[in-house]
């Protein structure tokens, strides 16, 4: 390391810095869906179809290595949801424990992200999956059930779910 590197702020690429800078411009947007959702395919996020894919703003989806999520067909992303890819220690921790740590996020056909929730690394939410509002995300959600909390542990099949009526209740 030269002298004049502050061994506390790791080295990017300026390719590094404009995934990053993307990233950050991305989350702050505010515009149509299918401009989000194009806008994280460019930073490299493997989105099988804008067209058929809803990501709201202030959605954060890794900085750093954005390549490693893969979001499929019909899924939902509400506002606040955090998408994370790596585990980067400090330096002090980095001697320890080892480096950058990463982990493949998969977002699976019709899976349903609620609001403010966390995915962490190494993650495959399955198929018509429900993730609750605020929920962690720390193993992987089956096809079909719904998970909630912090660590997020399975609630209930979606098929289990029973529609509102009008007033909002439960018939």
């Amino acid at each position: 390391m030269s002298s004049n590197q502050n061994p506390i702020v790791p080295h990017f690429s300026i390719k590094v810095w404009a995934k990053i800078s993307l990233g950050v411009i991305t989350s702050f947007l505010f515009g149509p869906w299918w401009l989000v959702a194009f806008l994280h395919r460019l930073r490299g996020v493997k989105i099988h179809n804008i067209w058929r894919v809803f990501i709201a703003g202030q959605v954060l989806i890794d900085s750093r290595f954005p390549e490693l999520v893969e979001i499929e067909e019909e899924v939902y992303i509400t506002r606040g949801v955090i998408i994370h890819t790596h585990f980067a220690p400090p330096p002090f921790l980095e001697a320890k424990i080892g480096g950058v740590r990463t982990g493949r996020v998969i977002i699976k056909r019709g899976a349903y992200i609620g609001m403010n929730s966390i995915i962490l690394p190494g993650v495959t939410v399955g198929e018509g999956a429900v993730i609750g509002t605020g929920s962690v995300v720390t193993k992987n959600v089956a096809d079909y059930t719904m998970v909630a909390g912090n660590p997020a542990r399975v609630i209930k099949s979606v098929y289990e779910i029973r529609p509102m009526n009008d007033a909002g209740m439960n018939p």
